[in-house]
């Protein structure tokens, strides 16, 4: 699929930017989008290049949709949601005609922000695309499969790692979360529904041993167009 299509998909807007050499493949500006998984009950300020992205602080779970970016490096600072005061920072480089998911992770001393490239194989009209982005610090590698003939979508991911994107039938689904190489359940995501056309993410967040003011390990599906 090319950029092209892909980024109308997420937000029905497209920049071009200078004189493409090939007319028929103009270039596009890098797309990010950026969520929030640290697993505390914290919320977060999140500034783009500068800008504050939100009015309101962004909880675990809250996400920025995708938004056009300049091609070459960009800085994204976190600040405490309520006194504003600096959490961190990074500077990302992104390439023209690509896609991102950006992801603040990790708790306390741990927090960072992991940049993913956001590959989409060619679009299937009939079936749904998915893929696992295992977020959680302190789980083990995970397998991810459909409950249905325990057919395999994901493997031997372990924190900060991700899979691929695969096809699967659209419907409604039930996917299981497995460590990795045994039959022991980590997580049970029933009635998901995925659109065919469509492509999604199924992220682990949380913690497998959570205190009080900790997220508890769970899952969450992110359309991603």
């Amino acid at each position: 699929m090319k950029i092209l299509n892909k980024l109308f998909l997420f937000t029905g807007i497209v920049l071009l930017t200078g004189c493409s050499k090939d007319p028929a493949n103009p270039e596009v500006n890098p797309f990010m989008s950026v969520m929030n998984v640290s697993p505390t009950l914290a919320t977060y300020n999140i500034y783009l290049n500068g800008t504050r992205a939100t009015s309101g602080a962004v909880p675990f779970g809250g996400i920025i949709n995708y938004q056009p970016f300049p091609a070459g490096q960009s800085t994204v600072k976190i600040t405490n949601g309520g006194t504003d005061a600096p959490v961190l920072q990074k500077d990302v480089n992104l390439e023209m005609n690509k896609v991102y998911s950006l992801f603040l992770t990790g708790k306390d001393q741990q927090r960072e922000l992991l940049l993913i490239e956001d590959q989409y194989p060619e679009k299937n009209t009939e079936k749904a695309y998915i893929r696992l982005v295992n977020l959680s610090p302190d789980a083990p590698a995970l397998d991810l499969q459909l409950s249905e003939g325990q057919t395999s979508l994901a493997t031997n991911k372990a924190y900060k790692q991700h899979s691929g994107f695969t096809l699967v039938a659209a419907g409604t689904h039930t996917f299981v979360v497995r460590e990795q190489g045994t039959q022991a359940v980590k997580l049970t995501v029933p009635n998901q529904t995925l659109g065919a056309g469509k492509a999604y993410t199924l992220i682990v967040t949380g913690l497998n041993t959570a205190g009080d003011l900790d997220k508890p390990l769970g899952a969450q599906l992110v359309t991603n167009y």
